[in-house]
């Protein structure tokens, strides 16, 4: 696979690569695999190798809690929401790699469970919230993205060898 691209050549991801799309958004990802692609030169394949990739990656950010018996990396994310008390609607969210936390019950007790939700930080979360704004789903991403040390240049180059080099849970 070295140096060979899958490129989608019709509609909004026309002319970038399965990995660029990933780094940009994994649920349009997920969606043309799940209705578009037939397994075309293995188009399909390695497109549910990315995704998979995406949801065993060990993260390569710290803790942000770091108490006694810290873990180091950070394994799940805290989604704090604030709602209406009135209408009962979402009115704000509060997600940032400040809310990371590794598996340590110290760090964990740190966090607010009345406003808060954990996850694993895996993309696949991603379908699994709430039905917030696509703006909340998005700031979610990017922490999951910057937990997966996305670059900051998405060429079809760098991409890859992001996707590629991912430090996979066994």
């Amino acid at each position: 696979m070295e140096g060979e691209y899958f490129i989608f050549k019709k509609g909004k991801s026309a002319g970038k690569s399965i990995e660029q799309v990933a780094a940009e958004d994994y649920l349009r990802l997920k969606w043309i695999y799940l209705n578009i692609l037939k397994n075309e030169s293995g188009f399909k394949e390695r497109t549910r190798e990315v995704l998979e990739r995406l949801n065993k990656f060990v993260p390569q950010i710290q803790c942000a809690a770091k108490r006694p018996g810290c873990e180091g990396n950070a394994r799940k994310i805290s989604i704090a929401i604030s709602y209406n008390i009135f209408t009962g609607e979402c009115y704000g969210l509060s997600v940032s790699t400040s809310y990371i936390y590794c598996n340590n019950r110290l760090c964990l007790d740190s966090i607010d469970y009345e406003k808060a939700v954990i996850y694993p930080i895996k993309f696949d979360i991603l379908e699994n919230l709430p039905p917030f704004p696509l703006y909340i789903r998005r700031d979610v991403q990017k922490v999951l993205l910057r937990c997966a040390g996305v670059p900051e240049k998405k060429t079809k180059e760098a991409c890859k060898q992001w996707i590629d080099n991912l430090v996979i849970e066994r």
